[in-house]
């Protein structure tokens, strides 16, 4: 059983228990072999199983979730460790880029491979030598590493190695996310065993196996759902399907529908429906069959529906991660054909391998975000306002808009800093924040530019337009004082200089010198108020 669980957490380690099935169904494909000790070569090939078709490399498929998992740690390399026939360890797989010795076996319980083992914990290392991940081929000088330990009902089968640049330990947050994939692989035991009692022909086998790999090939959080309800057509007799993402940790929310219309006004589940209530109270999958065995008269979806008819069935499977829901699936279909037991149960486990997989998109989306988000003041950094820029120059020079630029300092703000502290200052700058946002286009890009500047973009904005804008930033920022403490507020201004592209200015570098001029500017005439720059 040693190679055949692995095959599961290669896959996993990467995309979750979604990533894990999907290998793991492929692996039965790849491999159904009449004798137990077989089973010591995980990634072999019996092409009388596709009845001569030849189905996907799985080595190469795991070579490839190994690479993602490598992207979601940032880590230079990962490495899937199995059990060995002696009951050490041996490479199992390995991401594109890391190479690899295959066929040797390392000892079970010597070195960091065997602390990782025996805490049955994330152990993360800085640095290591090369003589610690003798798996790997050509190692030079040290590195940090990361082990994830994969247990099967309290035995630990599997490791996850990951290694990168010596300097660079693993944090707390990666060595999170490597605990999430130990987690997916816990229930894959139980996961296989259902699937395999399933009934169902080759056929349905492979469309089962070609659902996975497009959900997989997905890192859209609508793509994996629209990927989802896909493969569920295939598999049952739905007419209409439909997918609700509502993540609040990543202020995410997003509706895909199949069959049918979404409405232009839907924003947000309404109460007095069935797929709210799934979301937040359901936990279990909810089969309807048609309104007259609905306990309670409720839509499906939202108010004045078309796509359920009375004698329709419908099936609604809550999307879940590690914690809360994350959104719901819903299909419906006829009850001329109805979704029989087996259908409801393929349904469910897809349902499973959708939240598994959007929960994994969710974060590495709502990591990015953060990458380019401002820690204090939660507006978008000097890294994103560079990108930001380039783009909005080369759109202005493709669509023959004027793009304006904001530049804005707050007044004497050293002396605030001075006066009340450090934490004061930094509460100042949240709330300047704040103002300065709310006081701008939904479409303008606002940054903290550095220390206490800011910078707004504005596209299709001529400069007089953006002196108006500029002037509103002022007077929202100065118009009510800042609280310091339950005692003490203080009134604060800031000096803004403002410049416009194509004309006068011909360059993104020229724009902003020109900005930075007009702010000083500002501050030499006084300070809180508006200067532009050559117009």
């Amino acid at each position: 059983m040693e190679g055949l669980g692995f095959v599961w957490l290669g896959a996993a380690s990467a995309a979750g228990l979604a990533a894990g099935f999907g290998l793991g169904l492929l692996w039965r494909r790849l491999k159904k072999p009449k004798k137990a000790e077989a089973l010591s070569e995980p990634f072999g090939s019996d092409p009388s199983v596709g009845e001569g078709h030849r189905p996907p490399s799985g080595v190469a498929l795991a070579a490839q979730l190994l690479g993602l998992a490598k992207t979601s740690v940032a880590a230079r390399g990962a490495v899937l460790l199995g059990r060995a026939p002696g009951g050490g360890w041996k490479v199992i797989a390995a991401d594109a880029s890391t190479r690899v010795l295959r066929g040797r076996e390392l000892a079970a319980r010597e070195g960091l491979l065997g602390l990782a083992m025996e805490s049955g914990k994330e152990l993360a290392a800085d640095p290591v030598q090369p003589g610690a991940l003798p798996f790997l081929e050509g190692a030079q000088g040290p590195c940090a590493a990361l082990f994830s330990p994969v247990g099967l009902r309290g035995e630990t089968r599997g490791m996850l190695v990951f290694f990168r640049e010596s300097g660079s330990p693993f944090e707390a947050r990666e060595q999170a996310a490597a605990s999430k994939a130990a987690f997916y692989l816990a229930g894959l035991e139980a996961v296989f065993a259902h699937v395999e009692r399933l009934e169902g022909s080759q056929a349905r086998q492979e469309r089962v196996a070609a659902g996975l790999e497009r959900m997989l090939r997905q890192a859209d959080p609508v793509e994996i759902a629209g990927s989802a309800l896909d493969a569920l057509f295939d598999l049952v007799p739905a007419r209409a399907g439909f997918g609700v993402i509502h993540s609040t940790r990543a202020q995410y929310h997003a509706l895909v529908t199949k069959g049918f219309e979404a409405p232009t006004s839907f924003d947000r589940l309404e109460r007095a429906t069935w797929a709210y209530w799934v979301l937040t109270k359901g936990g279990e999958p909810l089969y309807l069959d048609g309104a007259a065995g609905q306990e309670t008269a409720m839509p499906l979806l939202y108010t004045g529906e078309q796509f359920f008819p009375d004698k329709g069935v419908a099936l609604i499977l809550p999307l879940r991660g590690t914690g809360d829901s994350i959104g719901v699936l819903g299909i419906v279909g006829s009850s001329a054909s109805p979704f029989h037991e087996q259908d409801r149960s393929m349904a469910a486990f897809f349902a499973r391998q959708t939240g598994a997989l959007m929960e994994l998109a969710l974060l590495n989306m709502l990591n990015a975000e953060m990458a380019l988000k401002d820690a204090l003041t939660g507006l978008f950094n000097r890294r994103h306002f560079d990108e930001q820029i380039r783009m909005e120059l080369r759109r202005s020079q493709r669509e023959g808009t004027v793009v304006s630029l904001i530049i804005a300092d707050i007044d004497h703000f050293k002396q605030i800093n001075d006066a009340y502290g450090h934490p004061a200052g930094d509460s100042i700058l949240r709330e300047v924040a704040a103002r300065f946002r709310a006081a701008v286009r939904d479409v303008d890009t606002v940054c903290r530019y550095g220390g206490e500047e800011f910078a707004a973009i504005l596209p299709a904005c001529p400069q007089d337009e953006a002196a108006r804008v500029a002037e509103r930033v002022r007077l929202h920022v100065g118009a009510t004082p800042f609280s310091v403490d339950a005692a003490t507020k203080v009134t604060v201004t800031i000096s803004l200089g403002i410049a416009a592209f194509p004309k006068p200015v011909s360059s993104g570098l020229e724009l902003v010198r020109a900005a930075d001029a007009a702010l000083y500017k500002a501050k030499n005439s006084g300070r809180n108020r508006v200067a532009a720059g050559p117009a």
